[in-house]
């Protein structure tokens, strides 16, 4: 029997998400640790963190044990305040200070591990309604505009041609190193952006220039290959008369 198989025998799985990341283990019921976030859900909802109600019986118990440069303890408060932002009723908790130093380590740690818990379908749920994300549509109009950015010291030029297929026309400027998060290591996206630079190895010279047209899915993308995205791609396109690619394809 492997170590998988066992895990699940005892209703317990263990994510190793290595270094940065930490390890999470999934598993029907749990008690805190020293040490080790603990989160406490009913399906996909939170409904405790830290402690719970022995009235109230969790579905999911998800435990976090990250990584050494994240305290547990600052993480936990940083998810109560994030749900108390929502609107999420949680239990009572006394103490909700997170210190200065470590509010932007714990939002970034939370930005890389929430892609993840997303796919373990264990949303922070908000009972708080939220804009609809932006739209955009391609038509055949739009595949003739060319849209240029010099966004962080960028340059490119970029076509929407199909509907999953956007090409940055040879001689684009890259950027050529990402931005580390505060704990020293790159952030969701930068590793993304660094995977999708790996597979277009070819097309750009050590200088960042790229020397062939690269072809990508999605304007997110071209943000990621360009400039490892952290800003909202579709205002940083803009056509000849400053329109952006936005206000060209945006559903309202």
């Amino acid at each position: 029997m492997t170590e998988l198989e066992k895990n699940w025998q005892n209703e317990q799985l263990k994510l190793d998400l290595g270094a940065d990341l930490g390890e999470i283990l999934l598993s029907t019921t749990a008690t805190a640790q020293p040490g080790i976030a603990t989160l406490y859900y009913e399906n996909s909802k939170l409904i405790g963190v830290q402690s719970l109600s022995a009235e109230k019986k969790p579905t999911r118990v998800v435990q976090i044990k990250t990584p050494e440069a994240i305290e547990a303890e600052y993480f936990e408060r940083f998810i109560i305040n994030k749900a108390k932002e929502k609107g999420i009723k949680l239990e009572d908790h006394t103490e909700y200070s997170v210190p200065a130093n470590q509010q932007k380590i714990m939002a970034e740690y939370w930005q890389d591990l929430s892609p993840i818990m997303t796919l373990l379908g264990l949303n922070l749920v908000s009972s708080k309604s939220r804009p609809a994300k932006a739209r955009h549509r391609w038509d055949s109009k739009v595949a003739k505009v060319k849209f240029s950015t010099v966004y962080e010291g960028t340059q490119a030029t970029i076509y929407w041609r199909k509907r999953n297929e956007v090409v940055i026309l040879s001689g684009a400027k890259m950027k050529s190193e990402p931005e580390l998060n505060a704990n020293g290591k790159l952030g969701f996206a930068a590793r993304f952006a660094t995977q999708l630079r790996q597979e277009h190895v070819n097309s750009f010279t050590e200088d960042f220039i790229t020397v062939e047209d690269v072809v990508l899915k999605s304007i997110n993308e071209v943000g990621l290959f360009l400039y490892f995205g952290n800003t909202n791609s579709w205002l940083q396109f803009k056509d000849e008369n400053n329109r952006t690619i936005d206000e060209w394809t945006i559903v309202k």
